[in-house]
């Protein structure tokens, strides 16, 4: 009990842990167009893991995101983001990401 009479107990809800791939998951990820992050934690682990991931097209949830993929390396039009942050945003920002490469694979 503390001198302002109430207990503080922690609990620990979330933690940040790197997934484990497999080699064939690796393989897959270099061959992805769009790449899609939630979390400044998920760009840091897939730009240490995938070659060339700054050819890659990315959907970010927000800003914070996209900061990081900036800060990995990626270019500033390769980076697609919501003005607000949220699901819907981050929806749209995939569904732009993946126009663009639509479009760049289009034969004209």
């Amino acid at each position: 009990v503390s001198s302002r009479g109430f207990v503080v107990t922690r609990v620990d809800a979330y933690t940040t842990v790197d997934a484990a791939w497999s080699s064939d998951a690796a393989a897959a990820a270099a061959e992805v167009d769009v790449v899609s992050f939630a979390s400044p934690s998920a760009v840091k682990v897939w730009s240490s893991r995938v070659k060339n991931y700054q050819a890659q097209l990315a959907a970010c949830i927000g800003e914070t995101s996209a900061a990081a993929s900036r800060d990995a390396g990626w270019a500033t039009n390769l980076i697609f983001r919501p003005e607000k942050p949220g699901m819907a945003g981050w929806v749209a920002a995939v569904e732009e990401a993946a126009q663009r490469n639509m479009a760049a694979e289009s034969p004209e």
